[in-house]
């Protein structure tokens, strides 16, 4: 295959190295290959349907509360009572009631944006005002829309870590009839239930939750290093520092090189929103200087890997004085 024919060959993996980089992998009969969310040990599984969750699932569970009550707030602050607003969470129809979501969304509100309840209010009001003085009430409207949106997917990625776990774990301890092979398929294979995301919604939320959302929708095995990288940004969402490794810093640099304002592909949307959460967190040139000189340091520029698992070959030779994998830290300005 010539890699010049492939959009972003450096960036995003193709089907014929899919299995060679990253992680546990499954592999099916034709040798594609799959991650899998961890599962629990029969000796440590609670009873079916009440085992514990999973760090995937609890990463999942905090963004998706702390998100329900984002939206909660932002409905409120653009007018709408508490009973409309608990409503309106109520009509998302996700694995949680809008009580429980309330409940539990203060705590996580502190572990994904790092503030209180009280703050993120204050903060929500100000950012509806910003939309009416911008836009009016179509502005208002659109971020009140945005949040419950990004609530709804959060609670689909969740409730499709549920499933995936609860049937991979039946596939291998379960006791009901049928054949392995069947039940990976059935646990590898979203139910029409888990809805499907594209490929910039999976990042977003990658980003919002820190969980590379490769590991739950298989089809999107070919991104996990651009998933990956927005995982690792996750802590910008609290604006504190984040840890990156060197292929990760290079696709988020090799984003922010070649993202176009306007380029309405998915690819695209991608690039631009990583490039967006470099700039917003570190500014545009001084994250290009950063990076540039950290990485032509370490050999992956000027002559640049032209796939993705020669770039992880090249950068897992890379490693800190006490012989572990290197790893960056880029402030938040």
């Amino acid at each position: 295959m010539n890699t010049k024919n492939l959009i972003d060959a450096d960036i995003i993996d193709y089907p014929e190295l899919a299995n060679i980089y990253g992680g546990i992998a499954i592999l099916d009969a034709v040798g594609n290959g799959y991650l899998a969310v961890p599962i629990t040990t029969p000796e440590e599984a609670e009873r079916p349907g009440r085992r514990s969750l999973t760090e995937v699932q609890q990463l999942l569970r905090n963004a998706l509360c702390a998100w329900g009550l984002r939206a909660f707030h932002t409905a409120r602050a653009a007018g709408m009572s508490p009973e409309q607003a608990q409503a309106k969470l109520e009509a998302c129809k996700t694995i949680f009631s809008a009580a429980s979501v309330r409940a539990k969304g203060p705590p996580a509100c502190r572990a994904v944006f790092g503030i209180t309840p009280a703050r993120l209010s204050d903060e929500l009001q100000r950012i509806v005002g910003d939309a009416m003085t911008r836009g009016g009430e179509q502005a208002v409207e659109q971020v009140v829309d945005a949040a419950f949106a990004t609530f709804t997917n959060l609670a689909h990625a969740f409730a499709r870590s549920r499933g995936y776990d609860g049937r991979l774990y039946e596939a291998f301890y379960g006791r009901a009839s049928g054949a392995f092979h069947d039940k990976m398929a059935d646990a590898v294979n979203p139910q029409p239930s888990e809805a499907h995301l594209s490929l910039p919604i999976a990042t977003q939320l990658s980003y919002l939750s820190g969980v590379n959302l490769s590991f739950l929708w298989q089809d999107q095995w070919l991104y996990r290093l651009v998933l990956g990288t927005a995982a690792a940004l996750h802590p910008w969402t609290r604006n504190e520092a984040v840890e990156l490794l060197p292929e990760q810093l290079y696709t988020l640099l090799r984003c922010v090189e070649t993202a176009a304002p306007n380029d309405p592909t998915e690819h695209g949307l991608v690039k631009a929103f990583l490039a967006s959460m470099a700039d917003q967190h570190q500014g545009h040139d001084h994250f290009l200087h950063h990076a540039r000189d950290i990485l032509h340091a370490d050999g992956l520029l000027p002559d640049a890997p032209s796939t993705v698992t020669e770039l992880v070959r090249r950068s897992a030779r890379i490693v800190a004085d006490d012989g572990e994998p290197a790893s960056f830290v880029i402030l938040p300005r």
